[in-house]
């Protein structure tokens, strides 16, 4: 299991010692870590029994000792911790459950140069638990301090001039996460030394082979897909077969998930092993699976999507050999299936962003929903308001809330390599992509880059006649309460008098007022409405493409003429610049012996 914090205690005193309650809930196994902050030194005081010491730094204005002790489950009800006549000190003990005593943590100690930080850390195993605590020599007036974001605020400390906090995170990555700030509401700190500690996991982590620039895996060895749990420890390779992935960029209200697909043969007992990595052959088996597991895809060394497994099925069919079918999501589902269980304070004007990225660090400070996604900063220009009630939708849904109208942003998650090794970036725009990007796809009579292509019409999926319905505000139990809902928008396509009226209604949780939800409608009213074609071109990719998944929302030039867009003035039929929303890769193997890409392209174009 992961590690985490099970409890924690905090004691402070202007005396020569600092009593500390043992933390509720205690189990024999947890490791308990103490943090003794005291404004004289603490060099010649003794440790509490069956402690031991970590480490020490002493300066003019603060000592800081860290201690550890593995719990038996016969510990004390309190522990004394000495300190020096006349010195102001603070304790703080967190009990830690799922760690594993036996490997190495790592600590980072630094002054803060502004604010109240603590430094960045070296993480000491891919799933690793984060204690955050900051240690201040301050004015004797009360402080107070609010947790990093991100971070659940375990508790805060002050006795006189020394004031300690302590803010944990369970993290799933192998990159150090940076400095965090404990954002200050009160007091005075005079000098501040941050301390970060990692704490590996227990028995998650296994010695995980490296990335080789020429991956080994089917074919011609261009990919490799490699399995691991969602929150750390590597499982094994597969060379599978008919393997599929793609990718979209979420916006206008919507989550847009990618799916993964691939099969692997079991043509005989070796075979077998390796899929029972990455399957359980027994219902005990509770550490893989469907659920449990990731499977990252490196293209020629560098990594092209990571995806959660969330189908298995090893079917046999009559003489041949059983065959494992594999199939998952791209991390954008996740959010759609972990629940909002407290209600949060509403949001008035908040830019729309900063929502987006509140809502996504309260989910990962849930237990078992931390993804380690690292947060685009910065502002859209756009606020909003939003009421976000326990009980009434996934983050995912309040999520998409946050892109709704005609400010809207886009997001996605993207891959890439940070000072620790792989790491996970949710990243925003108005829009995404890159509007210099320089992609080119032509289809002509005479060749081009474009294999097939598809344009595809849906109105029923669509509508003209637009409402959006956001939530119920009580105001008199006596009556039947009803949501509120916006006015109709017509699309542009009733005024042409040959389009019938089609009505849709979306939800819309968490937006109490009607203007916004007016907005909302218009806005799908001028970009849904009717019937958009749904384009989309496969190309070859080629060895070394100039799209990547990370580059969804840049501009590509489409240049056609056939027998649907035929000359146009002796030019092409069609000649535009259109934004890549999405993409489906259809990877290189046994059975196809070409390395495709299909593109989902907008339906407008842009300059």
């Amino acid at each position: 299991m992961p590690a985490s914090v099970r409890s924690a205690s905090f004691g402070s005193a202007a005396d020569n010692h600092v009593t500390v309650a043992r933390p509720t809930s205690v189990a024999a196994g947890d490791v308990l870590y103490a943090v003794h902050v005291c404004t004289h030194p603490l060099a010649a005081q003794p440790v509490p029994t069956g402690w031991a010491d970590i480490r020490l730094d002493e300066d003019a204005f603060l000592a800081t000792r860290i201690l550890r002790l593995i719990a038996t489950g016969s510990e004390p009800s309190a522990w004394t911790f000495e300190q020096a006549d006349g010195g102001d000190g603070v304790v703080v003990i967190a009990a830690v459950a799922g760690a594993d005593p036996a490997a190495s943590i790592r600590i980072a100690i630094a002054a803060a140069g502004e604010g109240v930080t603590t430094p960045t850390v070296t993480p000491a195993a891919a799933s690793h638990l984060e204690l955050r605590i900051p240690a201040v020599f301050c004015h004797p007036d009360p402080m107070e301090v609010a947790g990093p974001a991100g971070y659940q605020l375990r508790g805060q400390e002050q006795g006189g001039q020394a004031f300690a906090a302590l803010a944990s995170r369970q993290i799933s990555s192998s990159s150090p996460s940076g400095v965090k700030e404990f954002p200050l509401s009160a007091g005075s700190p005079f000098s501040v030394r941050g301390i970060t500690i990692s704490i590996p996991s227990a028995g998650l982590d296994v010695e995980v082979p490296p990335i080789p620039p020429d991956t080994p895996g089917v074919g011609d060895g261009l990919y490799l897909y490699r399995f691991s749990r969602l929150f750390g420890g590597h499982l094994g390779d597969l060379a599978v077969h008919q393997p599929s992935f793609e990718k979209r960029i979420s916006r206008r209200g919507q989550i847009n998930v990618g799916n993964f697909s691939s099969t692997f043969p079991i043509s005989d007992e070796n075979a077998g092993d390796l899929a029972a990595k990455i399957v359980p052959r027994y219902r005990t088996d509770l550490l893989r699976g469907p659920g449990v597991t990731v499977c990252d895809i490196w293209r020629a060394g560098v990594h092209w999507g990571r995806y959660w497994i969330t189908g298995a099925n090893i079917r046999k069919s009559r003489r041949q050999t059983p065959v494992l079918s594999l199939s998952g999501a791209s991390l954008e589902a996740f959010f759609q299936y972990v629940m909002l269980e407290e209600s949060l304070t509403p949001y008035v004007g908040v830019d729309r962003v900063e929502v987006g990225r509140q809502l996504i660090d309260h989910m990962q400070l849930q237990p078992f929903a931390d993804l380690g996604l690292i947060l685009q900063a910065g502002d859209s220009g756009s606020v909003i308001d939003r009421t976000f009630e326990a009980y009434q939708a996934m983050y995912g849904q309040h999520l998409a809330s946050t892109t709704d109208g005609v400010d809207g942003y886009e997001w996605m998650i993207n891959s890439e390599f940070g000072p620790g090794g792989l790491e996970f970036h949710w990243k925003w725009g108005v829009p995404l992509g890159d509007p210099n990007a320089a992609h080119t796809y032509t289809d002509s009579p005479h060749g081009g880059n474009i294999l097939d292509w598809s344009i595809e019409w849906a109105p029923l999926q669509r509508g003209t006649r637009w409402r959006v319905r956001g939530d119920t505000i009580d105001t008199d139990a006596s009556t039947v309460s009803k949501p509120l809902i916006s006015a109709a928008f017509d699309s542009p396509h009733l005024a042409t008098g040959v389009w019938p009226r089609i009505d849709r209604i979306v939800d819309r949780p968490g937006i109490r007022d009607v203007g916004q939800l007016d907005e909302i409608a218009e806005q799908l009213a001028l970009t849904s409405g009717g019937a958009p074609p749904v384009f989309s071109i496969t190309v070859l990719l080629g060895e070394e493409p100039s799209i990547h998944p990370n580059m969804l929302g840049d501009p590509a030039r489409i240049v056609m003429t056939n027998e649907f867009f035929k000359r146009v003035n002796g030019g092409a039929g069609l000649n535009e610049r259109r934004r890549i929303l999405g993409m489906r890769v259809t990877a290189t193997g046994r059975e196809n012996g070409r390395d495709e890409a299909e593109l989902f392209i907008d339906d407008q174009a842009v300059e």
